[in-house]
């Protein structure tokens, strides 16, 4: 019977999850395991002590892009780099070091939100304006000040975002999965960018763990229903019958989460005993641009509804048959909708092979770069 160690605070579905394939879940420092599944990174020797095809879910060094702070240096860098192709992220300032480039900015009246470096869940982010910003003092705060996204796509009014789900397999050389299903996180209380509702989170904010204490949250909303998700399906269907090219959004999106893990796939340290499991939260704007949030190193697993249902139970279970823990009767039943995103399927490099996974960032941008000149092709040989 194979044995999982699983920290304490990660959530007990996980634990139920691998009893219902078979597995028990071991108590103390049982060192007799197949998975280790903690919250938090794992210490140094614990990634060198690995052995046989023993699992840790943590990667060492990737919070890289799931620390907001670091997130917004490498994309910078690698925005200086390649260019517009990483014109995906707000213009974000880093505090308090770069207090002094902010205040030069303040003279316009523009609309920010600040978000903590290192916290999650929606913790202390809060929108103001450049009036009241220039009255606060971050000169002791490590935060982050984003460009706020002024004009998303709303559905019915209601603000949302997008949470998807990425599975690494490794980093050098950079193998990542999408998962097909996600999910549609909505603000309860319609978007406005009225000054006086900017300190309304339940207008601004789409994190669950926030609207889920709305007094709008068990109404019958227009266009949106009871609750604040959707599964991303359902997004996908209504822009569809909008006429939004979703196939379009889609591709968009891949290549913003491919070169989003290029920012750091030569700093992660290479170990074939690890995996991670993100999550991905985009935001798509009025003109249909996908914007990238944040990247999570603990996606949420609790399940409190029915959208949560559908997609982070299979989910959790394409995962376990994706890392070679297969379940005899479970596995094949129905399909893995984890896809490979990266290596490109179907790319081909210059000299005509298959694209094959590259260490380097540079070959990552350099592959979706081809995979957009080619669709573009595709697309005028369509036309």
């Amino acid at each position: 019977m194979p044995t999982a160690r699983i920290g304490d605070n990660v959530h007990p579905i996980l634990g139920q999850l691998l009893q219902q394939r078979g597995w028990e879940i071991a108590s103390g420092k049982c060192q007799d395991w197949q998975l280790n599944w903690q919250h938090s990174r794992f210490p140094i020797l614990q990634y060198a002590d690995c052995r046989g095809e023993q699992l840790l879910n943590r990667f060492r060094n990737a919070h890289g892009i799931t620390r907001k702070d670091c997130l917004a240096r490498h994309l910078r860098r690698m925005k200086s780099t390649y260019g517009n192709i990483y014109s995906f992220s707000p213009c974000t300032y880093i505090m308090p070091r770069e207090r002094h480039q902010l205040v030069l900015q303040l003279t316009d009246p523009r609309i920010w939100i600040v978000k903590p470096c290192a916290s999650s869940q929606g913790r202390d982010i809060y929108v103001c304006c450049s009036a009241d910003l220039k009255s606060q003092d971050l000169s002791r705060v490590s935060c982050i000040v984003q460009e706020y996204i002024p004009h998303p796509m709303l559905v019915s009014g209601y603000k949302f975002d997008l949470r998807l789900y990425v599975l690494v397999r490794s980093f050098q050389p950079l193998r990542l999965y999408l998962y097909r299903r996600g999910l549609t996180r909505f603000s309860s209380e319609r978007y406005s960018l009225d000054i006086s509702s900017l300190g309304n989170v339940y207008s601004h904010l789409t994190n669950s763990s926030i609207n889920k204490h709305s007094p709008s949250l068990g109404q019958d909303k227009d266009g949106i229903g009871i609750g604040c998700k959707w599964t991303a399906a359902r997004l996908y269907l209504h822009l569809a019958q909008s006429g939004f090219d979703v196939d379009r959004l889609k591709r968009r999106i891949r290549h913003l989460i491919i070169l989003t893990f290029a920012s750091i796939c030569q700093e992660v340290d290479p170990n074939p005993h690890c995996f991670e499991l993100f999550g991905v939260d985009i935001l798509i704007d009025n003109r249909a641009k996908p914007w990238l949030i944040e990247v999570n190193s603990s996606p949420a697993l609790a399940v409190s509804c029915e959208e949560d249902q559908q997609v982070k139970i299979p989910m959790l279970n394409d995962l376990f048959d994706s890392i070679g823990f297969t379940h005899p009767v479970l596995t094949g039943q129905r399909s893995n909708e984890f896809d490979q995103i990266f290596p490109i399927p179907n790319l081909s490099t210059a000299n005509g092979s298959k694209n094959k996974a590259n260490m380097s960032s540079k070959s990552c941008v350099d592959a979706v770069r081809k995979d957009i000149k080619k669709t573009r092709n595709m697309n005028k040989l369509g036309e």
